[in-house]
């Protein structure tokens, strides 16, 4: 190889390496310039699901508590308050596959010895069938939350209702097993 060609090589590697870095620093500038609003977009959606598991005016909520590791679906829950008085839990929780992925949050509590179900709410759906899945699962699951309506709603959506059934089961025994002994 000569002088000539060896030039050129370290030539064209040079540019090379230069493009890359710039092209690492656009992505990099590109990430510190939308990640905060991705959070914050994230943050508000967080809220408005916790405010539809209950739908009371005067709701707060506590600082998310982690789930154990062994929940397949199920990463935080909150305790929901109203009036400054606890009333009942919120599960946040997501999952997977083929068509895309769901996260949620449910609310559950438990009166005159019977568990209650909140709504659901919706913090993330990038379920292909999504619009099928909130308007005929979601909302009719909403309309009246119970354990007989999450598992008779038929909805087109088959594998996103499955995993919200999922979710929201997982949130139920998690609850009736630790938050509610006497339930158990």
């Amino acid at each position: 190889m000569s002088k000539k060609d060896a030039k050129h090589f370290l030539y064209v590697g040079g540019l090379l390496c230069g493009f890359g870095a710039v092209a690492a620093l656009l992505i990099g500038g590109a990430y510190v310039i939308a990640n905060p609003l991705i959070e914050e977009n994230r943050q508000k959606a967080l809220e408005e699901a916790l405010s539809v598991c209950f739908a009371n005016d005067d709701d707060t909520f506590s600082d998310a508590v982690s789930m154990p590791e062994d929940c397949e679906y199920l990463s935080n829950y909150y305790i929901a308050y109203a009036s400054g008085e606890e009333y009942g839990y919120i599960y946040q929780g997501s999952g997977s596959n083929t068509y895309g992925s769901v996260e949620i949050a449910v609310g559950l509590t438990y009166a005159d010895g019977e568990l209650v179900y909140g709504c659901i709410g919706v913090i993330e759906n990038t379920e292909s069938y999504k619009t099928t899945l909130e308007n005929n699962y979601i909302a009719v699951f909403n309309a009246s939350p119970s354990q007989e309506s999450l598992n008779s709603i038929s909805c087109g959506a088959t594998f996103g209702a499955k995993l919200i059934r999922n979710i929201v089961n997982e949130a139920v025994e998690y609850y009736l097993n630790t938050a509610i002994p006497e339930a158990a």
